[in-house]
């Protein structure tokens, strides 16, 4: 392609200033296409159109392979709805009824235009965490672009205002009405709560976010990297006249790189058909909750390679030094015994001792079944030897919070509870039913999102086509790791007792 041509039509895109063209101008200046693939909808601008036609031959139009294109005004009310996403996909909704969601998917294509996580073809882009959608120029996301602050923002309302008071909301209004909500403090009056972004509703449901993970989002590169100072200079007293001795600084760094995870929902065809906006909900909850468990489970884990590397699996260490960051801490139990130990009270200070000077745990992470029994656990009353009716052994407080439930801190920190943590380990002869409880700074556990889903929906294959079925996979690229391994602490082998 000439260089008047590509000036030419980048300025005339330019001053058009809609999405399907700038995501043509995107693929025209990277590659020659034929006209007939270049998405130039019937309402373009006329001088668009001819210099299209005069790069490419032909009349430009939309894909026929590709619907991904409309005409005519979008929806008043702006929103976007996942399950419109997939019925177009599918093919069972038409691409008028679908203008908010058409659209939103080619601004994300053109924002991961040229970016190395290999969308399929005919996958139908929806919006994971319109907050981690790139704004910047190319892969740098430190100078941004103001087009696609804007794009992203306007995603971002999109998807604040998806939500359909007419049947999700309907069953918790009943409820309300009844007052399992607080009345008397006004909660009769106040709105329903909202249905957020995926993200909002599978950060909710993630053990390390909820332990207070810091969140980091991918560049369209899919991959980000973090310096570290793995071992410190050392400082030395040094005497009049004699030499200084030679201790340099070590570095290394923490490379996050998309990991692919998908997300497989089957979904009877009645239900796009026949449901009201209750459709919604469930598919955006049952993504979120299935995703979480998976994430939980590698980010816990996970072996490396194409998922996360747990922090279970890194090298492990009883005392911290200088040089040694890439290491969890591990600590035994005062209640060693051959065939699982049992965890005592010294314990839990015990294992906050051996974090390194500057690490303030922010959760632990244990079983609901192990937290039960800590909170339960009593020392002798003084009566009778060991005969569980004293004071509660471990400093265990609870709040609460309406809609939250309960909260529990063990010395004064937060515990979230998670059936992803192990109870299959094994000592001696216990068997495989020994489990173990962590602790640390999670905000130096860092995740790392591309903003985008990548949506497919089928209802063909023998499975889905005789049982009238749809299919629908997300896959989403995540990767996540430790800034410091140290500054986390396992006590395993443990009865659950």
């Amino acid at each position: 392609m000439s260089s008047p041509f590509k000036d030419q039509l980048a300025q005339i895109a330019a001053k058009a200033g809609e999405a399907a063209t700038a995501v043509a101008v995107t693929k025209a200046l990277a590659e020659p296409a034929p006209a007939s693939t270049v998405p130039v909808g019937a309402g373009a601008d006329p001088e668009v159109r001819a210099v299209v036609k005069g790069l490419f031959g032909g009349t430009p139009s939309l894909p026929a392979r590709v619907p991904y294109g409309t005409t005519g005004a979008l929806r008043q009310s702006g929103s976007y709805s996942i399950a419109r996403a997939a019925g177009f996909a599918l093919g069972i909704l038409p691409a008028e009824m679908c203008k908010e969601e058409i659209q939103t998917h080619t601004v994300m294509k053109g924002l991961y235009a040229g970016s190395h996580l290999g969308f399929e073809p005919r996958s139908f882009l929806v919006p994971f965490a319109s907050g981690y959608l790139p704004t910047g120029y190319g892969d740098s996301p430190y100078q941004t672009d103001p087009n696609k602050v804007s794009a992203v923002n306007e995603i971002r309302e999109k998807m604040a205002a998806s939500v359909d008071q007419g049947g999700f909301d309907e069953a918790y209004e009943r409820r309300k009405a009844l007052g399992t909500i607080d009345d008397s403090a006004g909660g009769s009056f106040r709105a329903a709560p909202q249905l957020g972004e995926i993200i909002d509703l599978q950060r909710t449901a993630e053990v390390f976010s909820r332990c207070g993970a810091r969140e980091v989002p991918l560049p369209p590169n899919g991959q980000i990297s973090y310096p570290r100072l793995k071992n410190a200079a050392t400082a030395y007293a040094v005497g009049e006249g004699a030499a200084l001795t030679e201790a340099n600084a070590t570095t290394g760094s923490l490379l996050l790189q998309a990991k692919k995870y998908a997300v497989l929902s089957k979904i009877n065809s009645e239900l796009f058909k026949f449901s009201n906006s209750a459709v919604e909900a469930m598919l955006r909850m049952d993504m979120a909750q299935t995703a979480a468990r998976k994430l939980d489970a590698d980010m816990l884990y996970g072996t490396g390679g194409t998922a996360i590397k747990g922090l279970r699996t890194y090298s492990t260490q009883t005392s911290w030094s200088q040089g040694t960051s890439d290491k969890v801490m591990l600590y035994t139990s005062a209640g060693a015994a051959t065939d699982g130990d049992t965890l005592q009270p010294e314990d839990i200070e015990g294992m906050l001792g051996i974090l390194p000077d500057g690490v303030e745990p922010t959760a632990w992470v244990m079983r609901r079944v192990m937290l039960s029994k800590l909170a339960t656990r009593r020392v002798g009353s003084g009566y009778a030897a060991n005969d569980g009716k004293g004071p509660f052994a471990f400093d265990i407080t609870r709040t609460t919070a309406e809609g939250t439930g309960r909260r529990p801190f063990l010395a004064g920190v937060k515990v979230v509870d998670s059936q992803t943590v192990t109870a299959t380990l094994a000592k001696g002869s216990s068997g495989s039913v020994l489990t173990e409880i962590l602790a640390g700074d999670f905000g130096d556990w860092l995740i790392g999102r591309a903003g985008v889903m990548e949506f497919l929906a089928t209802n063909q294959g023998d499975t889905a086509f005789v049982n009238d079925q749809v299919w629908l996979r997300g896959i989403q690229h995540i990767d996540a790791g430790p800034r410091n391994a140290s500054s986390f602490v396992a006590c395993t082998s443990l009865l659950v007792a």
